[in-house]
């Protein structure tokens, strides 16, 4: 993998650039033109195609003898100051300043619709969502400290909106912290019957002798990292053994609708990072699996029963404010931003893990971003001649591969050049003179020892050629 060192901009370069960088940045490009004879790949003239704007980076990346704490968490500072809607947990961003000052705020959060059939109550220390299920019942992730949030939050916030308590299917517990798990019981007691018992999930290494509840499905945290699909009464997720936080931490990823569209959910588990250089590189880890999932199921919201941690509830209250979903829904960030926030999530643990454990060497993951910037279908509709840059916060990337594919299934694919450019030509018979209704160009993802550049797109569509 080669990089190629750009200057250091100044703070009023940084400034005119930074709204047109930073929007592209993921968590997560050659060969030049040449004749149009309909074949697909990479081009070696590169006649006649624009060339890329000035490349300008955020920062100069810090020098190889660093300390790895200093490495990792300049990437986490980029990603916060140019995405403030990222996570930015209180024991990352604010280190030494004790517990985020949330927790101990008890105010009540109005039930509000986040998705279709979908919802999240409880008080801005901590909440639960409720999952409508094909049957007409519901599921409640997590279920708030003890009995009296039970009756005085629960109950009367699922009324309000319309949702009998008695239709309880299901209790997913994220892990078995008392504000997380505490009124399992209360709500087992009230609505689970032997002809109808309500199906409950807990991590098993949480699942503890003296948990008062009992246990329908156990999540093998002896096997963590590993997804699998549950359904409870026809609505079907994904959970997965994320350790860390606690041993027996949960992480979902939900599927949802909004106007009839298919979105996913991201569902974190476990907020604080343990003490231990073992519990912090389970957590990582776990934060690194995430993201996998993420990009694998094309997951583009995210939510912790903590809103408050990954900035959920600055989004829930832009619902409330706005008078529901009717017309936009700020839950829905994209794949790419959801992507950025568990990337810098898990940064963020493998710059506490280095502090604890000196030993600890992980690469630093590096955001990318892909500029599809040159698309050109030939007049005869034969060929599609694309081009584009792919860069990190600090350099243009070279010696990486882009592919490029159209809306209808023709693509190429090339390596980047020192410039950080891949060129190509795409066989896009039959499209006609105006060529494929859009392009993406993706980045794949570079894996080394000392950083990981991790993948990113960029989706051109017909009007824009």
């Amino acid at each position: 993998m080669k990089i190629r060192s750009s200057r250091v901009p100044t703070p009023a370069m940084l400034l005119a650039t930074v709204a047109a960088t930073v929007a592209l940045f993921a968590c997560g490009g050659g060969g030049d033109e040449s004749a149009d004879d309909g074949r697909s790949g990479p081009l070696n003239a590169g006649k006649g195609m624009p060339k890329a704007p000035p490349f300008v980076p955020l920062a100069e990346a810090l020098p190889p003898e660093a300390s790895e704490y200093d490495k990792h968490m300049q990437v986490a500072r980029i990603s916060w100051a140019h995405n403030d809607d990222i996570t930015a947990p209180h024991w990352c961003a604010n280190p030494g300043q004790g517990s985020n000052p949330n927790l101990g705020n008890r105010t009540v959060v109005p039930i509000t619709e986040l998705f279709d059939g979908f919802y999240f109550t409880g008080t801005v220390s901590v909440g639960q969502f409720v999952m409508k299920t094909p049957d007409g019942g519901y599921i409640l992730f997590d279920t708030m400290n003890n009995a009296t949030d039970v009756n005085n939050i629960t109950i009367p916030q699922l009324q309000s909106a319309g949702i009998d308590p008695a239709t309880l299917r299901g209790l997913v517990v994220t892990h078995g912290h008392g504000d997380h798990d505490g009124g399992a019981l209360r709500l087992q007691t009230l609505y689970s019957t032997p002809s109808n018992p309500v199906t409950t999930v807990v991590g098993s290494a949480d699942y503890t002798a003296n948990k008062p509840y009992y246990a329908t499905i156990q999540v093998d945290s002896t096997n963590p990292r590993v997804p699998q699909q549950l359904t409870i009464n026809g609505a079907t997720f994904t959970a997965m053994a994320t350790p860390g936080h606690t041993p027996g931490t949960t992480s979902l990823i939900l599927p949802v609708t909004y106007k009839g569209q298919q979105h996913k959910i991201a569902y974190w588990g476990g907020s604080g990072l343990p003490g231990s250089a073992s519990g912090r590189l389970q957590y990582m880890q776990g934060a690194e699996a995430m993201y996998a999932q993420i990009k694998e199921q094309g997951a583009d919201a995210s939510i912790n029963s903590h809103s408050w941690e990954d900035k959920g509830l600055d989004r829930i209250r832009a619902i409330q404010d706005q008078g529901g979903i009717e017309n936009s829904n700020p839950m829905i960030q994209g794949t790419a931003k959801i992507q950025l926030s568990f990337a810098t999530l898990r940064t963020c643990a493998a710059a506490q893990l280095s502090n604890v454990d000196a030993t600890a060497l992980n690469p630093v993951w590096r955001p990318t971003r892909t500029e599809l910037y040159a698309v050109r279908p030939n007049a005869n509709g034969v060929t599609t001649h694309v081009r584009a840059r792919v860069s990190n916060y600090f350099n243009v990337i070279s010696n990486g591969m882009v592919t490029f594919t159209t809306a209808e299934g023709a693509s190429c694919t090339a390596m980047t050049d020192d410039e950080g450019i891949a060129n190509c030509v795409i066989k896009t018979r039959g499209t006609g003179a105006g060529g494929p209704a859009s392009v993406t160009a993706t980045f794949q993802e570079m894996s080394g020892p000392v950083a990981v550049e991790l993948s990113s797109f960029d989706t051109v569509h017909a009007a824009n050629y």
